[in-house]
Parts: C-alpha cells; sequence; structure tokens
C-alpha cells in the first residue's frame, strides 16, 4: 500500500493527524503524505502518541484540532465530489 500514492489522488480538504511515536508510520512517510496532498490541508501531529485514537491522550488538543479545521473549510457547495 502506497499512502502516499493515493493521497496525491485525494480531491477533497484533508486533516491529517500522526502520532510522534506510531511504530506503524514514520515521520517521512506522513511527510511525504502531507506533501502530496492537494490543499486545503492541515496537519496535526500528538506527541508521545503511537498508532491509536488521538482523542484518548489528547482530548483537548484533539478538540481543537478538529474545530479549527472545521471552521476554515471552504463551503462544502465550492468543491466538486467524484
Amino acid at each position: 500500500l502506497d499512502a502516499t500514492r493515493y493521497a496525491a489522488r485525494a480531491n477533497t480538504p484533508t486533516l491529517l493527524s500522526w502520532g510522534t511515536a506510531d511504530p506503524r508510520v514514520t515521520r517521512p512517510e506522513t511527510d511525504a503524505i502531507f506533501a502530496a496532498l492537494a490543499r486545503p490541508k492541515r496537519r496535526q501531529d500528538f506527541l508521545g502518541s503511537g498508532h491509536e485514537p488521538y482523542w484518548h491522550k489528547h482530548p483537548e488538543l484533539w478538540k481543537r484540532t478538529v474545530a479549527a479545521w472545521c471552521d476554515e473549510l471552504p463551503q462544502a457547495s465550492s468543491y466538486h465530489y467524484r
């Protein structure tokens, strides 16, 4: 599975989250995925989290991140989804 290749084909706004202690997905992989995404995009790294739900260890940061991302999104009518 080449996540970077899939990311390059994404045509929707994307919020990418990554845990800095993730044993399965490395920082270079996450960097490449993020770079391949079209805009609008945002990334949030969660310090010390692994491959797990981030809201468990970082509930306030997760809520702020998702809320801010939702506020930044353009109107849905300006996108054409496939």
